[in-house]
Order: structure tokens, then sequence, then C-alpha cells
């Protein structure tokens, strides 16, 4: 009865019309009855006493009301910091206090005259202080954690107030709206300089770990994953989890925001980063410059490849007007992690070019270098580039002494645009440069600085006669080749080797992972005569990357693999510069280089099909003028399986002339386990198409 009668008083202070639906204890006509008082009184003396007290504690609840708005308006009239240390605590409700305090923040902020600190110790402010203290059991939770937030920013120690406000604030922790412990574990996380306080940073965290699941707004998702230290594993992904749930409630902010987050963090939750995705890919990117940029950092980071999601953010930023300076760094930072994605479009990139040449001189050149680090990362140089190409590199030859690091990377990535020129090149092959290079550069960057630096030196000296600046000298690049970090060996590597040990004995007619005083590995290199046969590779000796005289018949050949990191992705599908600059390299001294794709040549084909693919490309390296289309061979070959059905795997996996290669009785097949498989592949095979071996394998 009592339960029910406080229920009916909070529904009526609230002006709920359920109220006769809910009170179970009135006479059935009460539950059609108006809110009039007559009609309360006749019926039910207790009710309308209720009636009468509810309507008293609105209007008591008016008064305050009207009095806390005269008074924050008084508080927001002053204009110094003297006037407000001068005010009358008793002027004041305690509830205006926060306002106080915040307004007493506001106006030390504004006057540089002030010392930080400085009226701490002030009597006036310790007797305002003294009469919050004294009052703080009758402050409300939001009260007490603004006026705690204000003295945290004033004072860096502990005093007696601040003592009493965090016991009070303590006790209420489980009873505060999860708003209102964010915002408790944020100010203490922003002020923990004293024991007490970085105490209760763990015991609000420690709450926040148990509350997690009442989280219903995305605000408060996005906040609390930003609070969570990285060492409470089990809290985020509870948090991501979380993520999962409201992700249809995010604005097109929230998710960005999260994503950024996770990326910071170097979480990569696929299952949330596709939900995530997934939403925001339906709404409306209504962000700005500097938001595109920290989403195109997280897109980079997480490595995420969605072409609706990057080609929204470009569609943003083509609407971007030309902006200021900052706009252009954000820019700058965009194309950035459009690079490390290996994401070329050619309409973000001009675009680029027009608004940084809009800028003219006030631009940063650390933009400009950006700028041309992901032409060369994604292998395209803009034609309005090219033009303004050597009054740009005049501009920033400052680099050169001011900062090493940008103008190697600015050097390095217009060579691999293919531009050479001599005094580029020998002003980062000299021994004050390397020296410089060494003092700039981490441990951890500098293997990556030395692999650019035998770039730049193998073109200059293969690919510009008669050069006559500096280079690294011999002894240089042997200690370089000495601290070269093993190859990478992925699944489509291993499966590379797996094809050429079918094809030939590994150990004579061919290497593989062979170091270049390039700075760069060969995934395989061969010997073959006119005809396409494999010969033993004695002829190489050491495979040293040199012009080397073979006989007039003899070819050499360097096999580049081309996983999914080494091709460009969005617009074109192509080599990265990096790869373009070592084809280059290789072709300079006289290897013809078959370029493997990934997506021509993966795990799913049988060894009879990739045992074909490789050996199609060894003939179509010596026919490289037969491009365009099928090639003569590749027609060729097709014709000779419809002419042989029966061809079987074994001899697939050999050469016409297998005299030249030992045993081609023993090849073997690491796929198939007994011949009878071996068999089923043949017959397979035998009908399949040279089009379907090459671009629709069997699984």
């Amino acid at each position: 009865m009592i339960r029910q009668m406080s229920l009916c008083r909070r529904l009526l202070v609230n002006n709920r019309r359920e109220v006769p639906k809910v009170c179970g204890f009135l006479p059935r006509q009460l539950y059609l009855c108006q809110y009039d008082e007559a009609h309360w009184s006749m019926h039910s003396p207790v009710i309308f006493r209720m009636f009468s007290s509810t309507k008293v504690m609105k209007e008591e609840k008016d008064l305050p009301l009207t009095k806390a708005k005269g008074q924050e308006a008084k508080i927001l009239a002053f204009d110094s910091v003297d006037e407000v240390l001068n005010v009358a605590p008793s002027e004041f409700s305690v509830n205006s206090f926060n306002l106080l305090l915040k307004r007493l923040i506001e106006l030390h902020s504004t006057d540089p005259k002030l010392p930080v600190y400085g009226f701490v110790n002030d009597a006036r402010f310790i007797r305002i202080t003294d009469t919050l203290a004294e009052n703080t059991s009758n402050l409300s939770s939001f009260v007490l954690i603004d006026c705690l937030h204000s003295l945290l920013q004033l004072s860096k120690e502990d005093s007696y107030v601040i003592n009493k406000l965090e016991k009070q604030i303590k006790a209420k922790l489980l009873r505060l709206s999860f708003s209102q412990l964010l915002r408790v574990v944020e100010m203490h996380r922003a002020s923990c300089d004293t024991s007490l306080r970085r105490l209760m940073l763990e015991e609000a965290m420690v709450i926040l770990e148990k509350r997690w699941a009442e989280i219903k707004r995305a605000k408060d998702l996005v906040s609390a994953y930003y609070l969570a230290p990285n060492e409470k594993d089990k809290l985020l992904s509870n948090l991501e989890e979380k993520a999962l749930d409201l992700s249809e409630l995010m604005s097109a902010k929230d998710i960005y925001r999260f994503l950024y987050l996770m990326a910071k963090r170097n979480r990569r939750n696929a299952p949330v980063m596709r939900s995530l995705i997934y939403h925001l890919n339906r709404s409306t990117l209504s962000l700005s410059l500097t938001h595109l940029a920290n989403l195109s950092y997280a897109c980079a980071k997480l490595s995420i490849y969605d072409p609706m999601l990057l080609g929204k953010i470009v569609t943003e930023v083509l609407q971007c007007g030309e902006g200021d300076a900052f706009s252009m760094i954000s820019l700058s930072s965009i194309l950035h992690s459009f690079g490390l994605l290996r994401w070329c479009d050619t309409n973000l990139m001009d675009a680029a070019v027009e608004k940084f040449s809009a800028r003219g001189v006030s631009l940063p050149v650390d933009c400009w270098v950006t700028l041309l680090m992901t032409a060369g990362s994604v292998n395209y140089l803009p034609p309005s580039l090219q033009k303004k190409l050597p009054a740009l590199i005049g501009w920033l030859g400052e680099l050169q002494e001011s900062d090493p690091r940008l103008w190697l990377n600015l050097v390095w990535s217009v060579a691999t645009l293919s531009v050479v020129d001599e005094s580029l090149f020998s002003s980062v092959l000299s021994d004050n440069f390397m020296r410089s290079t060494k003092e700039v550069h981490t441990s951890k960057d500098l293997v990556a600085a030395y692999f650019k630096l035998l770039n730049v030196n193998a073109l200059a000296k293969h690919c510009l006669p008669g050069y006559n600046g500096h280079l690294l000298s011999h002894s240089t690049i042997e200690d370089i080749v000495k601290e070269m970090p093993p190859p990478y060996h992925g699944a489509l590597s291993d499966c590379l080797l797996d094809t050429l040990s079918n094809m030939a004995n590994l150990g004579k007619y061919a290497r593989t992972k062979v170091k270049t005083p390039a700075g760069f590995f060969m995934d395989a290199v061969l010997v073959i005569n006119s005809s396409a046969e494999l010969q033993p590779a004695k002829a190489l000796a050491d495979f040293s990357f040199s012009t080397v005289d073979l006989p007039h018949d003899l070819h050499k050949i360097a096999v580049q693999l081309l996983e999914f990191g080494d091709m460009t992705c969005g617009m074109s599908t192509q080599p990265t510069g990096r790869c373009a600059l070592e084809a280059k390299l290789m072709a300079t001294v006289g290897y013809k280089v078959i370029q493997i794709p990934f997506s021509e040549f993966n795990m799913t084909m049988t060894v009879a099909q990739r045992v074909l693919y490789l050996s199609a490309k060894l003939k179509e390296a010596l026919k490289s003028s037969e491009q365009g289309g099928q090639s003569l061979l590749l027609k060729q070959l097709e014709a000779e399986l419809e002419t042989n059905p029966t061809r079987s795997n074994k001899n697939l996996a050999t050469t016409p002339e297998s005299k030249a290669i030992d045993k081609p009785s023993q090849l073997k097949s690491k796929t198939s386990v007994n011949s009878e498989k071996s068999k089923k592949s043949s017959e397979h095979l035998a009908k399949l198409s040279i089009k379907d071996i090459l671009h629709d394998p069997q699984p």
C-alpha cells in the first residue's frame, strides 16, 4: 500500500495521466476519473492530500530555479578575479558554487598577469572553499563533480575541501549515472598528481569495468573506449562488443571516432570494423577535413580497403575549398594515409597539386614531400606536378641540410617515378650525408634508409651513363648488405618455390631470394636459352648484381613475385613505385624480368597449372614484343592442349627439353598425395583452356 502510494506520488509530480491505472487500491470508478481536485477529494482524502502537496512542491521548486538563474547571471557579470573573491559566500546558494569556481577559472585563464595557482592560498578563496566544505552533504552529484573538477584544475595539491569532495563522490560512485562516472574518470585521469587522486581513479575504473553494460548512448561508448587504459584488455573487448550493438545508433562522427581510437590502440577487431564501416557507408560523411584526415589514418592503420568508404573520403575532400595552411596539413595527412594504403586516386592527386600550388611558398615543405612520397608509392606522377618538379626540387633543396630524413625520402620518391638527376642522386650519396643519416634516424628506421640509399646508388651507377657524382664505397655497400634482414617468406613465396622445384633442381638451375647490393632481394633467378629451356646457372657465378657477359643464346631471368602489398589499389592495379624501381634496376643489368602478380598465381592452382603458367611466362619473356590481348605463345599452348588432351600432369611439369634437367622422372608434387589424385588433376587440366588456367584456377 505504502509503495503504491509512493509510486502514485511520483507520477503525480511528473503530471503523468497513468495514475488511475497504477493505483490499484482506489475504487473501480476512479480508473476513469479526470484530474480535478473535486473528484479526487470526493473519493479519497489521501489522494487529495497528495495532489495538494504536489502543487506546493512544484511552487517551491520554481523558486530555487529562478534564484539560480539570477545568481548565474550575477556570476557571469564578474569581470575580474578580485570581484569573484570578494563575494560573500552567503550571497549565493551552495549549489551555485560550481558556477562561481568555473567563472574563477575562466577569468584566471584570460589574465596572463596572474601567477598559476596564485590565489589558492588567498584568504578570500579559502573562505569560499570552507563554506563549500561545510555543505558537501547537501550538494547534488552534478554540483559535487563540477566543484571537484574546478578545484583539481586550480590546485595540484590536495586540500581539506578536495578530500571532503572526494569522499562524498566515492560514496556515490555506484549511484552516479554512467555519464557522471565517465566524467569522474576523465578529470582524475587528467589530474593524477597525488596518491589520493590516483586511488580515486583506480576505484572509478573498477566501477567502470563493472557497469560497462549500462551504456546506452554512443557518446558514452566512445568516451569509455577513450578513457579505458590499454592494459584493460577485457574492458576494451567488452566495449567493442557493445559497439556492435549500438552501431545502428551511432552517427558518422561517433563511428569515425571509434575507428580512430581502435587505430590508435592498434586493435583490429574485424567484426566491429565491418559493422561500423557498413553503417558509415550508409550515412553522410559530414566531417571536416581534420576529421577526414583522422578517418584516413584509421583506414591506413587498420588496413581498411573499402572502395566505397575511401571513395566517399575523396569526394568530401574534393568538395572542400582552398582552406588555410592547417587544412593543407590535413590534406597532406590524407595523402600520406592513401600512400600507405597504396590507394591510387588520380583525381585526389591532381586536386592536391592544385591546392598546394595555390598556397605557394607559404605551404610547409612537409606537405610537398608527402605528396611526392605518395606519388612514388602509387606509381603515379600528376602531369601538373611533372612540369613543376625541377623548380620544386630546387626550392626544397634546403632540406638537405635542415632535415636529411625528409630529403632522402624526397630523392628516393623522385627516383621511383623514373626521374633521374645526377646532382640529386649525388646529394644523398656523399659521406657527409651518410653521417647525417645515421644521426637523424632511429635504429629501426635506419635499415629502411639504407635500403633507399642502395636503390639510389644502383640507379646512379647503372642508369646514368657518365655519372661523375658521389657513390657509396664498396666497403659501405658490403656492410649494409650484411646487415640486411632475412627476406619475407609468405605462403605465396613458398608456392613459387614449390613450383620451381617441380620444374628443375633448385640447387643447379635456380637461385631463390638472392641478396643484391641494390637494396632488395630477387625472388628467383634462372638461366634459359632461346628456346626457353632451363640451363645450369654456372654462367652467373655468384649471381652478383652486375652486367655479366653470357653466350648469345643464354638469357638471365629474374622472377619478381608481386604479392598484395606490392600492387596498388583503387583506380589502377599495377606494381608500386618500389617494385617498379626494382624491376628497372634488374632490367638495366641485363635481366629479363618476369612479374608474377598474386591475382594470376596463387595457391588454389594445381601444380600442373602453376608449372604451365610459369613456363608460359618464361617463353613470353623471350617474346615480349608480342603482347596485347592474348599473346601468340598462349595461343600455341592452348592449341597444344587441344591436340593432345591426354597430356599428363608429369609431362606438363617438365619442359620439352627434359634432357637438360637432372632426373625429370623424379619430379614430385607437394600437393599430390598419390598417383590417383595426380591422374584426376591431369584429366581436369586437359579440359581447361589457357584462359581458365591463368584466370580461373580450380580450388
